[in-house]
Order: C-alpha cells, then structure tokens, then sequence
C-alpha cells in the first residue's frame, strides 16, 4: 500500500505475509493502526506520521477526533506510554514532544501514568502531545 503525505512525499507501507503466517518485511507500525484503508484516512483528517530509524522507514496513524479537536489514539492491550521530561515515550519507541499547550483532558492525571490499554493520547498537527485523558486508573 502506498500513502501519499501532504508534502508530496509517497510512503511505499510494505504489509507482506510469509506462507507460514509470519510478517517479513513489513514497516514497522509505531503508533496507531494500520488499515488497508490508511490513504483515504489520510485524506480525511487521519494524522501519519513517518520517520526513519537507521534508513527503515517506520509509520504511525491517529484518527480525528472531533469533540477534542485532535488527532488521537486509543492504547491497545500491550501498548502505552510514560512521561519522559517534556515527552511521551511509547512502548513502541517511539518518542512524542509535549506540546507547550499540553493539558490532561480531564484532571491532573499525572498519579494514572503511565498510559495503558484504554488511555488517549491527543496530538496536534505537527504530532505533539497536546492531551492524555487516563481511564485506566479510574
């Protein structure tokens, strides 16, 4: 599958399967889901972001949320992220800024970290963290 991003710049998403069920040669997913419909999610408010890591090409989607005005994800089972200074360090690896305008979407839920399966994570345009609503704790 191909994603073409608003710079003009086309991702080649390689999904492949072996015989024997086994991803090979697949881009790593660091943030969100993947669906075969990820270019026109692109093309409608879906927030992608790439990146690179030793000339491999890795990506990562969230989905527009309107009543945040965000683009967010929801954790799966086995996903997350814990604060790390002025950032959001995904059980991926990867890595997402705080935005200057960062706030917990409901109350300070800094004593919820870190985020789990069922936790939000909301980002701007530019793919900073600009909320984290915290439901596992509750």
């Amino acid at each position: 599958m191909t994603v073409t991003l608003n710079s003009g710049e086309i991702i080649d998403v390689r999904t492949s399967t072996s015989l024997a069920g086994c991803s090979t040669d697949v881009t790593p997913v660091l943030l969100g889901h993947l669906r075969n419909d990820i270019a026109t999610l692109a093309d409608t408010k879906a927030l992608v972001l790439t990146g690179s890591v030793q000339g491999e090409t890795w990506i990562g989607s969230a989905s527009w949320r309107d009543y945040e005005s965000a683009w967010c994800v929801i954790f799966d089972e086995g996903h997350g992220a814990f604060r790390e200074g002025d950032s959001f360090r995904l059980a991926s690896g990867l890595v997402l800024r705080a935005a200057p305008a960062f706030r917990w979407l409901e109350n300070d839920e800094t004593s919820l970290l870190p985020l789990r399966q069922g936790d939000d994570l909301c980002l701007d345009e530019t793919g900073q963290v600009i909320g984290v609503d915290a439901w596992n704790g509750r």
